[in-house]
């Protein structure tokens, strides 16, 4: 998936923030590259890559806002 996919799908997130996680109670994800991680490389991943932090929110909640904001990419 190119990085402008992805950023589209993570876009589309309704109960996930975008952002940088710090140990803090709200869900976030950020997107980053697999060239900034080269380990990434042993095991197969060569494209854009996204990290979700999961906070306190319901877990059927934020699996439904995944599935929602990757269906439609």
């Amino acid at each position: 998936m190119p990085s402008e996919d992805l950023v589209t799908c993570l876009n589309k997130l309704r109960l996930i923030n975008i952002g940088y996680g710090w140990g803090g109670t709200l869900s976030l994800v950020c997107m980053f590259g697999r060239d900034e991680l080269p380990h990434l490389s042993n095991v197969g991943i060569t494209g854009p890559c996204a990290r979700f932090y999961i906070g306190l929110e319901d877990p059927s909640e934020l699996a439904e806002d995944i599935v929602q904001a990757f269906s439609a990419c």
